[in-house]
C-alpha cells in the first residue's frame, strides 16, 4: 500500500464510526423499567430460594413395588379358593 486512503476505506470507516456511536447511545441508556425489572428478578430469585429451602425439608417415602396390587389380588384369590375347597 502506498499510504493513501481510497474512497471505499473512508466510507467504511465513517459508517463504522456512525454505527458505533448509535449503538453506544442506545445501549448506554438506562430506561425507567430497568429498576423495576431488576426488582422483579430479585423477588423471583428470593421466591425460588425459599421454595428450594422448603423442598429440601421434604423426605421421600420409599416407593412400593408396582405389582403389589396384583400380588395382593392373587393372594386373596388363592385364600378364597382354599376356603372354598374346605367347604
Amino acid at each position: 500500500m502506498d499510504g493513501k486512503i481510497d474512497i471505499y476505506t473512508l466510507v467504511i470507516l465513517i459508517l463504522a464510526v456512525v454505527v458505533i456511536l448509535k449503538l453506544r447511545s442506545v445501549l448506554g441508556r438506562k430506561s425507567e423499567d430497568d429498576d423495576a425489572r431488576v426488582e422483579r428478578y430479585k423477588a423471583q430469585e428470593r421466591a425460588r430460594a425459599a421454595a428450594q429451602q422448603a423442598q429440601d425439608k421434604v423426605v421421600a417415602l420409599p416407593v412400593k413395588d408396582p405389582y403389589h396390587i396384583m400380588r395382593n389380588v392373587i393372594l386373596i384369590l388363592e385364600l378364597l379358593y382354599r376356603q372354598a375347597q374346605k367347604i
